[in-house]
């Protein structure tokens, strides 16, 4: 069963960075060799402009870009005025004269492929989980995906123009272990999110890991490609597999297999808690299906183990006002505390990311009209959202990640030396002091 609460018995502090005789030498020494790591890893992208009119090679732009973001920039004007405002470090960062104007930055955030674009930025903050674990010594547990779509609610016009369009979707796949986002791909507007869900699956390295989803992906044909990845998985069961949702619905509206589940550990599972001032009560009922239901009404679907049935019930601590709500997941998993965990832990893909990315990040109020532009500023905002909840982790500073990014920019250098740190192994074995609970 997949731990609640990761790091529980462990403090880990940054110490020693702003410290009042080494402050500045160690600042500079740190961001100066982690950044230029980084410069190698941007310099994989392909720079795609004529050779012979660039000023400014792609890397130094690339690494402008992020950490312009990091820092808390929002849009083209943001990156440049950032860095006018730094213009110490950008010297000795990239040992230049000239910053970029907001065109320059605006060109290349359009033209670089967004696969590019993802790839690198996973692989940040795969080194970063990596050289923690590493130094930390983490055994790592099965991994959690979530697969969700969010919409950018300001993409949707056209420069100089009243016509109407969709606002820009992006299928993510979130990592809910590492709380990282993954894969972030452009919906196309005559398609939808399934094939792509399907397309990502399909080139991942499934085995031993867990898919959740909602119910727009319970297609036999996407829990197939999970389960020859030697996978598993949790999805909702709606409308839109009428036939199996309509199975369920009469399944567990059955009082006396109701009854039977509920007398058994193994088979019920009730929670509760007191949250927004109100109680919660949550109880997971495990029907597993049997060979001959596999043989009938669930061929279609390999590995498929149980269905799971989620009533929850919330009364008002004040109005007294109640209200009922009755899920139904399909699921390979096995056992039902996995399968309770994954149902809620499914909700942190909202929750830990698409909700934060509004209210921290502000992309909602991001009206950047090329689609390429605003997904590449999508997946390196998802990129800075990790970094900060990892830099707020380990060190268990006791303030909200909004403020973790304000604190960026306020006193950028040296909040830069100690994030930068995850990305190079060295630097965090030094910076790291592990004290056991």
């Amino acid at each position: 069963m997949i731990p609640e609460e990761e790091f529980k018995s462990i403090y880990i502090k940054v110490s020693d960075f702003l410290r009042e005789n080494a402050a500045t030498i160690m600042v500079d020494k740190m961001s100066t060799r982690v950044a230029s790591k980084l410069l190698c890893m941007f310099d994989e992208v392909p720079d795609p402009r004529k050779i012979g009119m660039v000023i400014y090679p792609l890397n130094q732009l690339l690494l402008c870009i992020f950490l312009a973001i990091l820092a808390g920039g929002e849009t083209y004007e943001d990156i440049s005025f950032f860095w006018e405002t730094h213009v110490r470090l950008y010297k000795r960062l990239f040992k230049k004269e000239s910053i970029p104007s907001h065109d320059t930055f605006r060109r290349i955030i359009s033209i670089i492929p967004t696969q590019m674009v993802n790839s690198i930025m996973t692989e940040v903050l795969a080194s970063s989980h990596k050289n923690l674990s590493k130094v930390l010594n983490i055994q790592s547990e099965r991994t959690l995906y979530a697969v969700d779509g969010k919409e950018l609610r300001g993409s949707g016009r056209k420069y100089e123009t009243d016509e109407k369009i969709k606002n820009l979707q992006i299928l993510n796949v979130y990592n809910q272990n590492d709380e990282t986002c993954i894969y972030s791909i452009p919906i196309e507007e005559k398609t939808n999110e399934i094939p792509h869900a399907r397309e990502i699956l399909s080139l991942m390295n499934l085995k031993d890991s867990i898919v959740t989803f909602d119910a727009l992906h319970t297609h036999h044909e996407t829990t197939n490609i999970i389960a020859q990845g030697k996978g598993d998985y949790v999805g909702g069961l709606k409308g839109n597999q009428g036939v199996l949702k309509e199975f369920a619905s009469d399944l567990f509206d059955d009082e006396k297999i109701l009854s039977s589940l509920k007398n058994n550990p193994l088979t019920c599972i009730t929670r509760s808690e007191i949250s927004h001032n109100q109680l919660e009560e949550r109880v997971f009922y495990y029907y597993t299906i049997t060979a001959k239901q596999k043989k009938s009404e669930f061929k279609k679907w390999e590995k498929v183990q149980a269905i799971v049935c989620y009533d929850k019930t919330v009364i008002h601590n004040i109005t007294g006002k109640e209200g009922f709500e009755r899920r139904f997941y399909l699921t390979s998993l096995k056992d039902l505390p996995t399968a309770a965990y994954c149902i809620r832990k499914h909700w942190g893909i909202e929750n830990n990311l698409h909700w934060l990315l509004d209210t921290v990040c502000n992309e909602d109020d991001c009206h950047v009209i090329d689609r390429q532009a605003a997904t590449n500023l999508s997946i390196v905002k998802k990129t800075c959202l990790s970094l900060y909840k990892l830099f707020k982790g380990v060190t268990h500073e006791r303030i909200s990640i909004r403020t973790t990014r304000k604190v960026f920019g306020w006193a950028f250098n040296e909040s830069l030396a100690k994030i930068l740190a995850f990305t190079d192994e060295s630097t965090l074995r030094k910076a790291l002091i592990i004290e056991k609970k």
